[in-house]
């Protein structure tokens, strides 16, 4: 068997049974956004993420600063939606001997600018050669504050589903990046920097999980779609989106407009947004929502509503209600 005949998730689910081992540290394994472990009177939070140069990004369209705020924002954003405080960094690298030195030192320097406004070290890692394209891997270490962090498996029927910020702006600036339809960068700033320096949602995250006692968030990397569906899977529920109150960014509408596309399909199945998407009981929504007001300018969206797992998954607009299908990224069923 292939990787491509069953998938990343596939073979995520594989790797799973291989490493099951039953140890009372660890408090959460793989499934979610990061993972937890007891040392001492304290719980740490892990996770990990890898960059490939021509995968993830290209070096004609970002700047190698741009490549390493990129890469500590990916593992910010786990850290985000377990409510976590970050706290370490190592960096691995692989990369072939012909890419300029100032390359790596502009990837460490967005690292850096980014992990100093959230107080995290970079304190080492790995560097080793590659004999073609660039592998940037980062795994950061963070603590759960009093033990406490959200996972994905929590969802509710009768919760509201609620999302930080626009979706689907990711998906615009890389159409603009990569010069679809002629699009110019300089016309749509905020959807190229979502692509590029995307802003993770840490002091949210912190607020949803410690000051509301949300305890069922997962961040928005593979597409609204997606994620909901990780949800639901995990909790074993439905859920209901409604395709109108999905929050889209104008700039994305623009773009997805100029191409002829859909700016909705971009927000359900594009990714790469980094915004938390999160479950709340209902009764509880309304002083949330006012919360929030007091103290981000970021916008929340209620999107949706968790539904008993006889449902499934379902996209509610105008024009009716259909099945809601996941069609994020999958490593090893796109062509690179």
């Amino acid at each position: 068997m292939l990787l491509g005949e069953i998938g990343e998730f596939g073979l995520i689910a594989r790797i799973r049974e291989i490493v099951a081992r039953q140890r009372g540290d660890v408090v959460l394994g793989i499934d979610d956004d990061t993972a937890a472990v007891r040392v001492g009177s304290e719980v740490l939070l892990l996770t990990t993420d890898a960059l490939i140069e021509n995968v993830h990004f290209r070096f004609d369209y970002f700047e190698p600063a741009e490549v390493g705020w990129r890469l500590m924002a990916a593992n910010l954003s786990d850290v985000a939606a377990m409510g976590g405080t970050p706290l370490f960094a190592l960096v691995a690298l692989a990369l072939p001997k012909t890419i300029p030195v100032e390359h790596v030192e502009g990837i460490y320097a967005g690292a850096v600018d980014l992990a100093d406004r959230f107080g995290v070290a970079i304190i080492g890692g790995d560097t080793t050669g590659s004999p073609r394209d660039g592998f940037l891997s980062l795994t950061l270490v963070a603590r759960a504050p009093d033990g406490c962090f959200a996972r994905r498996d929590r969802a509710r029927p009768g919760d509201v589903l609620a999302v930080t910020g626009h979706l689907g702006g990711a998906q615009a600036g890389l159409n603009v990046l990569l010069g679809r339809g002629e699009l110019d960068s300089a016309s749509f700033p905020a959807v190229v920097e979502r692509h590029k320096r995307p802003w993770p949602r840490v002091d949210e995250g912190k607020f949803l999980v410690h000051e509301m006692g949300v305890d069922c968030v997962i961040d928005v990397s593979d597409g609204l779609a997606s994620e909901v569906g990780h949800l639901c899977r995990l909790s074993g529920t439905g859920a209901r989106v409604e395709a109108e109150r999905v929050p889209l960014h104008p700039e994305t509408v623009r773009v997805a407009e100029h191409l002829s596309e859909d700016p909705l399909d971009y927000a359900l199945h594009g990714g790469e947004d980094f915004e938390l998407l999160f479950c709340v009981p209902a009764e509880r929504w309304d002083a949330l929502a006012a919360a929030w007001r007091e103290r981000f300018e970021t916008p929340l969206t209620r999107v949706g509503q968790i539904a008993d797992p006889a449902e499934g998954l379902t996209l509610v607009s105008p024009d009716g209600t259909q099945a809601l299908t996941p069609r994020g990224w999958d490593h090893f069923r796109h062509e690179s």
